[in-house]
This record gives C-alpha cells, sequence and structure tokens, in this order.
C-alpha cells in the first residue's frame, strides 16, 4: 500500500523520525507470495554479507526448492579443507565421494584405499597354487598311504600288505580279476568276488592258511 499522506508535514528530524515509525508499510504483491519472498526477488546487491543470521531464518525455512541450483551429478559441499563457501563438488560414472590429500573429491577406488586384511587376486591364486601343490594339503586327514585302504581299478591284483597294514587275522572283503589263490594274503573267513568268473569261480571264501593259499570257489 503507499505511504499515507502527510496531515501535518514534519518540520525537523525527530518528527520525521516518529512520521516513518508510525506509517505502515505493506510489502507489494510482486515481491512476497504467503509469506515467502518470489524468486529473485532479492538480489546479492540488495543483501549484504552477513547481514541473515541464523537467529533470524526460522528453523527449516529454507528448503530445497529455495536453495540455488547446483550441477548435475555432484554435491554441495567443501571441497578443501579450508573455511570457505561451498561449491558443487562432481562426479563422474564409476567414481566414489572421498576424501584424499586433505579434500573431498570424485575418484575411483585404488588397491591402497582397500584395507591389508582385504585378499587381493594375485594373494587369492598364489594361495590356491600353494594348496594345489602341497604334498599333504589337508594335515587333518589322511593321505592314501595312512589311510587303512586305497581304490584299485578292477584288472589289478590286490594284495592284503596293499589294502592295509592291519593283522592279516583280519576278515575282509577283496575283489579282482583271476583267482585269489596264490595272489591274495588274508586272514581266514576273508571273501573274494572275481569279476571274471564263472559257475563255482566268482566267489571264494579263505577257509584256511595264514598266507595266500587256503581259496575256496563257491
Amino acid at each position: 500500500m503507499p505511504i499515507r499522506s502527510f496531515r501535518i508535514i514534519p518540520e525537523n528530524v525527530a518528527e520525521w523520525d516518529r512520521f516513518f515509525r508510525e506509517t505502515p508499510v505493506t510489502p507489494s504483491v510482486d515481491s512476497v507470495d504467503e509469506n515467502i519472498i518470489k524468486d529473485g526477488a532479492v538480489s546479492e546487491p540488495k543483501l549484504a554479507d552477513d547481514a541473515v543470521s541464523t537467529r533470524t531464518i526460522a528453523d527449516n525455512a529454507v528448503n530445497d526448492v529455495r536453495l540455488r541450483d547446483s550441477g548435475g551429478c555432484s554435491v554441495i559441499g567443501r571441497a578443501t579443507n579450508t573455511l570457505g563457501d561451498p561449491a558443487d563438488i562432481s562426479l563422474d560414472d564409476g567414481q566414489f565421494l572421498i576424501r584424499r590429500g586433505n579434500s573431498l573429491q570424485g575418484d575411483i577406488i585404488h588397491d591402497a584405499d582397500i584395507p591389508s586384511t582385504i585378499a587381493r587376486d594375485s594373494e587369492v591364486a598364489s594361495a590356491i597354487a600353494a594348496h594345489e601343490g602341497a604334498s599333504d594339503p589337508h594335515p587333518g586327514y589322511l593321505t592314501q598311504a595312512e589311510g587303512d585302504a586305497r581304490y584299485r581299478e578292477l584288472t589289478d591284483a590286490v594284495t592284503y600288505s596293499e589294502l592295509t597294514s592291519k593283522p592279516a587275522a583280519l576278515a575282509l572283503i577283496f575283489s579282482g580279476t583271476g583267482t585269489p589263490e596264490g595272489v591274495v594274503t588274508a586272514g581266514v573267513g576273508s571273501t573274494f568276488h572275481r569279476t571274471d568268473g564263472g559257475a563255482g569261480t566268482s566267489f571264494y571264501v579263505k577257509e584256511s592258511g595264514s598266507g595266500n593259499t587256503g581259496w575256496v570257489g563257491k
């Protein structure tokens, strides 16, 4: 609204001061909309440095719309380790926001950024190669030579000494080609399954002796 007209023209500084203090002033509709300053209504030349403090701006009064525009794919912050105005910190594809050399920047992850406790590809490959090349990679388990038994091809004759180091008095089950008589050492009660046998020669029982004789076909 316009300033009201004078009823009595002020004649001195005190009267002029009282006039301006008592005269109501309403902002025009072009500068204020619903108690919010319109975009572009106040420019930098009209707003001095430090003219507005946090005590004169209500909490959450400045929203995202009222904040300045930012560059694409960027964050607002202070890039250097000094006090000053914030600016846009831009990031390219594949980059992360990281503090490096006392400055915030967009960068890829380097090997030095990864903790030493995390294994690298070369360390994993080296460990696998060492494991595969070890003569006894699993010391908590028996090797073939340490175990009680080992597998043989069906065409090979299996002797008791090859199969186990336990006393020959034990009755065990054997399998192979040819007759076990005179070949397979076993304890009485052991059996032999002949894979190339026929009627009366496919199954043998060790009925006597402590050596490799005493096998009887059934």
